[in-house]
């Protein structure tokens, strides 16, 4: 069991890695494939469309019961972490 966490946590970053690649692509989308976008290594055109599709990513797992389940689970393994033996 101790040898399945961190594959599950090396997993997991990967996938949200890969989901957070959505958000990169927006900016050609936006602004053209081959346009100078001055802007692009700002915050305005940097970080925020990542905080935007993670936020609507979450509300729609949110939206969809997903999102209790999964703050459930956190919660009850929280408990187990930081009750006494």
């Amino acid at each position: 069991m101790q040898q399945l966490i961190p594959l599950a946590a090396i997993a997991s970053i990967l996938a949200l890695a890969f989901l957070l690649t959505y958000a990169v692509e927006g900016k050609p989308f936006i602004f053209g494939a081959n346009a100078n976008i001055p802007l692009s290594d700002t915050l305005a055109l940097g970080a925020l469309p990542v905080i935007i599709f993670f936020a609507a990513i979450v509300s729609i797992l949110w939206h969809l019961g997903i999102m209790q389940r999964i703050v459930r689970w956190a919660c009850a393994l929280w408990r187990q972490a930081r009750s006494p033996i």
